[in-house]
């Protein structure tokens, strides 16, 4: 028997069936496939299985956004005790970075959403003998996450520098910037390569003025100050934002 002549003798049989089916015939078969589904759903499912590198990178990536990436800053906080480390995140927020060492594919395909998505606030830390300084919370921050994810920060937020303590001669300027500061212009320039926007936190060096009927807060002489690091972090070829913050500590003032 060729092809031909099998096909033919098939739909001939196929039409015999058809006609001699009921309508009630019909709905019983199909109560007999419901009830199969129900009491046993190995039947569909047993022979399907899909593993999560199975999963289109575009779900994955949705996936990995949601575990690593929070609208809000990441802040931190110094250790008051030496069992505890000296850096450390202030609270939960939700997310689950030890995901990053189910294995290594996840790890590379990952740990992007965590360091570029988040903006990390290392401003308003409280010094301690391990954190005596800014430049030493963001020194012991990046040497923490390694210079590969540090090279993937894209959003930091650090303190503008205080002129009340030690001080670093501009060559040339009529001002004294932080030296401390110094360094963090360094680190940022040499460790952070993919850094879009650094914010820097203003709340030191101010004084009232009075203005009609209102109390305005005003920043004493720090023009200057904020021309040169705003030139000194515009020297990063990848920044493209650097955000002054006035932090206002004491409620509803209005803020030059």
């Amino acid at each position: 028997m060729d092809i031909d002549e099998f096909t033919e003798k098939t739909e001939v049989q196929q039409e015999i069936y058809d006609a001699s089916r009921t309508e009630e015939d019909a709905h019983s078969e199909i109560k007999i496939l419901q009830s199969a589904s129900l009491s046993d759903p190995s039947t569909y499912c047993s022979t399907f299985s899909l593993g999560f590198f199975d999963l289109a990178l575009e779900i994955r990536h949705l996936i990995y956004n949601g575990l690593f990436s929070i609208a809000i800053p990441i802040s931190f906080q110094t250790g008051f005790w030496d069992l505890e480390p000296p850096l450390g995140i202030k609270k939960n927020y939700g997310l689950s970075p030890a995901f990053l060492r189910v294995n290594q594919q996840v790890h590379c395909e990952a740990r992007s959403f965590l360091y570029s998505n988040n903006q990390f606030d290392l401003s308003s830390i409280n010094h301690t003998y391990q954190i005596p300084t800014n430049d030493a919370a963001l020194a012991y921050f990046l040497g923490k996450i390694g210079n590969d994810n540090g090279s993937l920060l894209r959003h930091i937020q650090i303190d503008f520098p205080a002129s009340d303590r030690g001080t670093y001669k501009i060559p040339g300027g009529v001002w004294e910037a932080m030296e401390e500061f110094v360094g963090t212009v360094k680190q940022i320039k040499d460790k952070c390569s993919q850094i879009k926007t650094v914010e820097m936190v203003l709340t030191r060096n101010i004084v009232t003025k009075q203005r009609g009927t209102r109390r305005i807060k005003t920043f004493h002489d720090e023009s200057k100050t904020i021309d040169w690091i705003n030139e000194q972090l515009h020297a990063i070829p990848s920044l493209k934002v650097v955000i002054f913050k006035a932090k206002c500590p004491e409620g509803n003032e209005i803020w030059d």
